[in-house]
């Protein structure tokens, strides 16, 4: 009888702490339901904010391109710097920049102070394509406090234009020449040969690429090599440059071509296209040639027929390359408007980058 009753305590004893472990395993396992709940609530607003942010600050691009494209590239680039690239896009090929949260309307919530926007793009073969990187986090006023989110989103903006068609003549010319006569009736210079070699890419635009890479402290000593010049200066070019795999643009100004445009010095070698602003003036091409250019050459004006005869066959002939104008044709999609902010499709992701 004493042996059934003790039996029957140990039992009841048993079943009483099975109870109370499965009622604890519950509440454990209710308590981690929650805090995983909180954690993804806490994530979805940061994952809000940084999605918010990143719209803002497409919006500031669109709205900033929108008028006075070249003003406004300057004007958003001007605290660029090598510490604000990441590992994987160091310069002089990539700038970066760090844009200023106090220059933006923040979504509630988002710490000012830890969270940050990116802009990179890759100033020597695609300053036109800009990836946006934000990543924001949850200030200590909100209950997901520390919570973060990152998101990217890469845009086209109006820096460069589309080239002409494959059929156009500055694709298989060598020599492109403008054989306009100025006269009373027209006393203005058509860019005629301008338009052959470049298509759309007006003078202007081209400058600016020139500045921008070097800038950025591209050169023919880097790796990669700088491959846009726009030059100024009336003095004699002595400088090579340029591959068969990485050739250059080369422009003398009508700045450079005020009095005489500036010669290539015997021995010198540009492989790419080299254009001449000559205003017209075909006397401003007296005595430039000394170098040999493999790609194209360009010129605003006519050239005599014995500078014309020794281009086709003297011993510092030019001859033609069927990439001559890669250094300035840049990428664009078939039904992207090179005129406007666009994204890049396919380019939208979140989580780390």
């Amino acid at each position: 009888m004493q042996q059934r009753g003790l039996a029957t305590l140990w039992a009841s004893t048993v079943l009483l702490i099975l109870t109370v472990l499965w009622g604890w395993l519950c509440l454990q396992a209710v308590g981690a339901e929650s805090l995983r709940s909180h954690q993804q609530m806490h994530a979805a607003q940061a994952m809000a904010n940084a999605e918010a942010l990143l719209e803002t600050v497409l919006a500031h691009l669109e709205q900033a391109y929108a008028t006075q494209t070249l003003d406004a590239d300057v004007r958003i680039w001007s605290s660029a710097s090598a510490s604000s690239c990441p590992k994987d896009k160091a310069p002089p090929q990539w700038q970066c920049l760090i844009w200023p949260l106090t220059e933006l309307p923040l979504p509630e919530w988002t710490d000012d102070k830890q969270s940050f926007i990116r802009l990179v793009r890759d100033v020597r073969n695609s300053p036109h394509r800009i990836q946006v990187m934000v990543d924001a986090k949850i200030n200590a006023l909100h209950p997901g406090s520390g919570s973060r989110a990152t998101v990217q989103q890469s845009v086209y903006v109006p820096l460069s234009t589309p080239q002409p068609t494959s059929d156009s003549p500055r694709h298989v010319a060598a020599l492109v020449l403008n054989e306009q006569v100025l006269t009373v009736d027209s006393p203005r210079c058509e860019p005629l040969a301008w338009q052959s070699v470049f298509g759309e890419l007006s003078p202007e635009q081209l400058k600016a690429l020139s500045q921008r890479q070097m800038r950025n402290g591209l050169s023919t000593e880097t790796q990669p090599t700088r491959t846009v010049y726009w030059i100024d200066s009336p003095q004699v070019w002595t400088q090579s440059m340029g591959t068969s795999t990485s050739p250059v643009v080369l422009v003398f100004s009508a700045e450079a071509c005020a009095s005489l445009c500036p010669s290539l010095a015997s021995g010198t070698q540009v492989v790419g296209t080299v254009f001449f602003q000559t205003q017209c003036q075909a006397s401003k091409m007296l005595n430039w040639q000394g170098g040999v250019i493999s790609g194209q050459l360009g010129v605003a004006s006519s050239l005599a027929p014995a500078q014309i005869e020794a281009l086709q066959n003297g011993p510092s002939r030019l001859t033609s390359t069927a990439n001559a104008h890669a250094a300035f044709s840049f990428e664009w999609p078939e039904g992207i408007q090179a005129s406007r902010v666009q994204r890049v499709s396919g380019t939208w992701k979140n989580a780390g980058y």
